[in-house]
């Protein structure tokens, strides 16, 4: 066994040792096909379970220098125990680590995919609806705090209600309730509220419900608590902002898998397929730029 490089979800190009990316862990949904093999690279449909974390590619098909950043406390929540334990483990054990949920079934196992972080920050950046309408991560970072307030205080009416109803209080199902109202209410005035569109079952996507269900519920408590880490909410809700602006970009780009000439699904060319074919002959421009170097000096 040596060093090989890895492949970019997105463009198929190769990572090389010591590239910078931006990970997922991903699990095997019950319609896939049994994996190749490996902790990379695998042949099944898979669906994420984590946010993003980021880190530089070891060589070994895994990630060194992880940095879990915003996405750690939500990761570690969903998943029961931090990125770097899964990653420690995979590298102690020679195979897949494994988690077990009602909603996964009993031990499934976990791969790693890996995207250039230079295409992850494109196509996590902004994206055009179906609807036509533009959507900028940064602008919608202003509104977060107004999406927390409104989650929060809804939620604490919900718990009033429930508290002199003698009903059930479920933080989850309050908090969710909340982002639904607010996704309806601002979805007519022209404001496409994704951190909400997260929360939503049925807006599932490539995001395993898994990692859906489990960061509202995370969020959910923290919203609930008395004395709530808002900052650490924030930090969460942005990164699921992200990572449901690059799913959707993701579906746009169903189709660059397939041997055709840059057009997308129904036969439409986004600019994201421009961007990401431009992408792609740079970086073959680089390397025979490298190459013809390389042998130019051998030749001397």
């Amino acid at each position: 066994m040596g060093v090989s490089n890895q492949t970019c979800a997105v463009t198929h190009m190769p990572i090389e040792e010591g590239d910078d990316v931006a990970c997922f862990l991903l699990v095997r949904t019950e319609e896939s096909v049994p994996a190749f093999g490996g902790f990379t690279n695998t042949g099944a449909a898979w669906k994420t379970i984590s946010l993003p974390f980021y880190g530089a590619y070891d060589g070994l098909g895994s990630v060194r220098d992880v940095e879990e950043g915003a996405p750690g406390p939500t990761n570690r929540a969903v998943l029961g125990r931090s990125v770097t334990d899964f990653l420690k483990e995979a590298e102690e054990t020679g195979q897949p680590p494994k988690v077990s949920h009602h909603s996964l079934g009993d031990d499934c196992e976990v791969r790693l995919m890996m995207v250039h972080s230079e295409v992850w920050h494109r196509l996590s950046g902004e994206c055009r609806t179906p609807q036509g309408q533009h959507v900028q991560t940064y602008l919608e970072e202003r509104r977060i705090p107004e999406f927390i307030e409104f989650v929060r205080d809804l939620s604490r009416e919900h718990y009033k209600n429930a508290m002199r109803e003698r009903g059930p209080f479920r933080p989850f199902s309050q908090a969710h309730d909340a982002c639904q109202i607010w996704h309806n209410r601002n979805r007519g005035q022209g404001y496409v509220p994704f951190a909400a569109r997260f929360f939503t079952p049925h807006q599932s996507g490539g995001i395993h419900p898994f990692l859906r269900i489990g960061a509202s519920q995370h969020f959910g408590r923290l919203l609930m608590a008395g004395d709530g880490n808002l900052k650490e909410v924030a930090e969460g809700i942005d990164c699921c902002l992200f990572t449901e602006v690059f799913d959707h970009n993701m579906a746009a780009l169903r189709r660059t898998w397939a041997p055709q000439s840059g057009l997308g699904s129904q036969a439409t060319n986004y600019d994201l397929h421009d961007w990401v074919g431009s992408w792609v002959q740079g970086k073959c421009a680089d390397k025979r730029e490298l190459y013809d170097a390389e042998s130019a000096s051998l030749a001397i």
